[in-house]
């Protein structure tokens, strides 16, 4: 029986991201045992890649680097803020705000 798998494309949470994917031991220290289960004793078989251009960047620095350009391409600021816009039938849609850095 063959298996289904997918990947959920989602906003990345720029605070959490990093720690969790590179293993920080603070972030090992602090985690919730309960919610998220990592196997401590297989981390060192664990591999990770990172673009040649991101070396010694973090994401926040990514992020304002996108910022920047944005700006200077555009001239306009990014619109990160998500906005509530009511409809002339009265129905109110909620618009979110550009999430340059994704994850899956």
């Amino acid at each position: 029986m063959e298996s289904i798998t997918s990947v959920h494309i989602r906003p990345c949470n720029i605070a959490s991201s990093e720690a969790h994917n590179q293993r920080d031991t603070n972030y090992l220290t602090n985690i919730n045992k309960e919610k998220i289960y990592i196997r401590t004793d297989l981390m060192s078989n664990n591999e990770a890649w990172t673009a040649e251009e991101f070396e010694g960047s973090t994401l926040q620095q990514r992020f304002d680097d996108i910022v920047a350009m944005v700006k200077a391409k555009t001239g306009r600021q990014m619109q990160t803020e998500d906005k509530v816009r009511k409809l002339k039938n009265g129905t109110v849609r909620k618009v979110k705000g550009a999430t340059p850095i994704k994850e899956g």
